[in-house]
């Protein structure tokens, strides 16, 4: 089975322009799309994605350089129940 979820930053690094998403991993497979503007999910409603059932953990990857640097935010989640949030973050090098 699928669902839709809505991904969604409430603010994104300064000096962030592209990301990639993925799910579940960094890998090929798992590429939802490649080279979305950050500004995408944090204006408006965010971004909706099918996805199947057991994908819980979504991935943003700074494609162009940026450094998270200025502020940053998490991306949140609302697909289990309404008024919780469940989170899965991951920091990878600098």
């Amino acid at each position: 089975m699928a669902k839709v979820v809505n991904i969604f930053l409430a603010q994104a690094g300064g000096d962030i322009s592209t990301v990639d998403l993925y799910h579940t991993s960094v890998t090929g497979s798992n590429l939802l799309q490649a080279g979305i503007s950050a500004s995408l999910f944090t204006e408006g409603s965010g971004i909706n994605y099918t996805v199947d059932d057991n994908v819980d953990t979504f991935i943003a990857v700074v494609n162009d350089g940026g450094e998270c640097q200025l502020t940053s935010g998490s991306f949140s989640s609302s697909y289990f129940q309404p008024y919780i949030r469940y989170f899965h973050i991951e920091a990878v090098g600098t």
